[in-house]
């Protein structure tokens, strides 16, 4: 295909965006399911405790524009779009744009470093659905994970050292980092590779920094499957911490791309406070999401997706 009817599409959660959208989001991310109003009202004041909004929104707008030029300056001009699958910009917005402009092929790049069980079929069958009910004509090729790829691990590195600026999160005998990822059912995990792919990032990392102790925990559970559910669980994990003569602690979400709420409330709020308690000093650092290397690390798995569909192009005239 000609480089004008090609595209790539990141393909996010969504979140509010200011305080009066959290209602109507949370209608729209459970819409046909009945709540408990007591675990229903505890979310919207989670939202709200962050100030009633996510930064996604310009996070992923940044991202968009760093990959578009990116793109460029490698001699791919490609235009790059963004769309959510629970709220603004909706999906089937960002598909009937994309039809307008006659795009009709695109490099699909789920905002997930882990292909958790359920969670990437829950984007890819949700844009399909999408493309059903529009009536869009769209193919959809999907990056492959980036877990272990050299400048996801690097873009980390840089996050972590960035906490250094602290003098205190310099001394490696007080301080301690903490990896977290998002907790799923045991029963689940033992289906996939999902803890041997966290823990092999986190092992990539600490060769960068191999005289800080390592701890990984998981976090924000969000659902209740009458089954154990993967642990330590973070919030007891630092509670544990002090007994590990740990002084100071560096969260780093590695699981998570951008800043949704697990992030924002789930670790700012709940779990800063309990490190105060416990007496620890806290640093949570920036997810990878429109760190400089992070863009490269897209647009390198881009350029190689189109060179290999230009190739078997090639291969099909030949």
């Amino acid at each position: 295909m000609e480089n004008q009817s090609e595209a790539v599409l990141l393909i996010g959660f969504g979140g509010p965006t200011e305080e009066s959208e959290v209602v109507p989001f949370m209608e729209c991310l459970y819409q046909g399911e009945t709540l408990p109003s007591p675990r229903y009202d505890q979310i919207v004041a989670n939202y709200r405790a962050v100030g009633g909004r996510l930064p996604c929104d310009s996070i992923t707008s940044s991202q968009v524009q760093a990959l578009h030029v990116h793109l460029f300056q490698a001699g791919n001009p490609l235009p790059v779009f963004a769309g959510m699958i629970h709220w603004k910009p909706l999906l089937g917005d960002v598909l009937e744009e994309m039809q307008q402009q006659g795009i009709r092929q695109a490099i699909g790049v789920v905002l997930m470093p882990y292909r958790r069980p359920g969670d990437f079929e829950l984007y890819s069958e949700s844009l399909e659905a999408v493309k059903l009910e529009h009536g869009i004509k769209l193919n959809i090729d999907y990056l492959p994970p980036w877990h272990t790829h050299r400048l996801f691990i690097e873009a980390v590195v840089e996050r972590i050292r960035e906490t250094f600026v602290q003098e205190e999160f310099r001394n490696s005998e007080r301080t301690g980092i903490l990896f977290t990822a998002p907790s799923i059912p045991l029963a689940v995990s033992q289906q996939c590779s999902y803890i041997s792919d966290f823990r092999e990032s986190v092992r990539r990392v600490m060769q960068s920094l191999p005289y800080y102790r390592v701890w990984i925990g998981f976090q924000s559970r969000s659902g209740d499957t009458g089954g154990p559910w993967l642990e330590p669980d973070v919030q007891d994990l630092v509670r544990r911490l002090p007994k590990e003569r740990a002084k100071n602690i560096i969260v780093v979400p590695i699981g998570f791309i951008g800043d949704p709420i697990e992030v924002l409330f789930d670790l700012d709020v709940k779990t800063k406070a309990i490190a105060a308690e416990c007496g620890l000093g806290y640093a949570r650092t920036a997810t990878v999401m429109n760190h400089p290397r992070f863009t490269a690390m897209l647009g390198h798995l881009i350029q190689e997706r189109l060179r290999a569909g230009s190739a078997q192009k090639e291969g099909k005239v030949s």
